[in-house]
């Protein structure tokens, strides 16, 4: 088990920041985030990749997880007209994932992919299901990231049928849904769960926070 800082945290640094903060904040690790299509276009690109590779080595830093914040920006893994090409993008994320040590590849559902209906459950299982086969073959995790209850999960996770599909414990969001935060956790196999991210409520002065708690 690492303890990682995902790099929205810190803010706007350039790589040479984010991973010379982290190490002095003494985090053991960091999450990645490809947040748009912009930041998404540096998946796979080989500069890139060496640049991470020398400040892991520099700082002696693991990266936990990359996260596809850009899949939100469309119902990616929910309309079958987006999911051919939204698989080919995490597939090749977990190809850069295993340069890097195999960090988890993480798949959120939130934004225009958030899950509402039990259709949109369908399609992404079954396009997780698809991709949990590749990962298998290449030995990576892929760790889903939603505001799923504990059914759903459990049952995405049966139908996948994947020990390489895992689940994200998102306090925040799973709080903000004013779940049983630690019921779900207990009632989880730890085999199941890929990563716990631990954040707190933020919000502007003067104005409530922007979920339910």
């Amino acid at each position: 088990m690492r303890i990682g800082i995902n790099q929205t945290t810190l803010g706007l640094l350039d790589m040479g920041e984010l991973f010379a903060l982290s190490k002095k904040l003494g985090a053991q690790g960091i999450g990645l985030s490809y947040d748009d299509s912009k930041q998404a276009r540096n998946i796979g690109d080989e500069k890139h990749i060496s640049q991470l590779k020398g400040l892991m080595d520099s700082h002696g830093l693991a990266i936990t997880g990359l996260h596809l914040g850009v899949l939100c920006e469309s119902p990616s893994l929910l309309l079958g007209a987006n999911v051919a090409s939204s698989k080919d993008l995490i597939i090749k994320t977990m190809e850069m994932s295993r340069a890097l040590g195999s960090p988890d590849v993480i798949v959120p559902f939130f934004g225009q992919n958030r899950i509402e209906f039990p259709k949109e459950l369908e399609t992404a299982t079954r396009a997780l299901g698809e991709l949990g086969e590749v990962a298998e073959d290449k030995d990576v995790v892929i760790a889903v990231e939603s505001t799923l209850h504990f059914n759903q999960i459990q049952s995405l996770l049966a139908d996948c049928g994947s020990t390489h599909v895992k689940v994200v414990v998102d306090v925040g969001e799973w709080a903000a849904c004013k779940y049983d935060v630690g019921g779900m956790i207990r009632g989880l196999m730890a085999e199941d769960i890929a990563q716990v991210h631990v954040k707190d409520v933020r919000k502007e002065k003067g104005n409530p926070p922007d979920y339910n708690v």
